[in-house]
């Protein structure tokens, strides 16, 4: 039985892939360690709920050490590819500039 959004006082009570109590409700995780090998990053959707994700694009940061995968950088107050150009892989070398807070690497400008 899934426990999801389940409210608890410990992860010994959430079961499934809710397994770890957080914030009061049982969630998929609280950091990257509950979370498997597909779904790699505890991504912080609100506050108090967490789920693991493939990637940490447009999760709310502080810092670029919350942001992982392919969305790397903190900018704006979200993970994202890049800042500037030298975030970006080879493939799609530019920065480029979406909205006046949202960034993404391009193969052209």
């Amino acid at each position: 039985a899934d426990t999801c959004s389940m409210a608890c006082l410990s992860s010994s009570e959430c079961k499934g892939s809710c397994p770890v109590c957080f914030a009061a409700k049982c969630q998929e995780c609280q950091s990257d360690y509950h979370c498997p090998s597909s779904k790699p990053y505890c991504k912080r959707i609100t506050a108090i709920t967490r789920e693991c994700r493939a990637d940490t694009c447009s999760m709310a940061c502080l810092s670029s050490s919350e942001c992982k995968g392919s969305c790397p950088v903190c900018f704006a107050a979200k993970c994202q590819e890049c800042q500037s150009d030298y975030h970006c892989p080879s493939s799609k070398p530019y920065c480029k500039r979406i909205t006046a807070i949202t960034r993404e690497c391009r193969a052209d400008t």
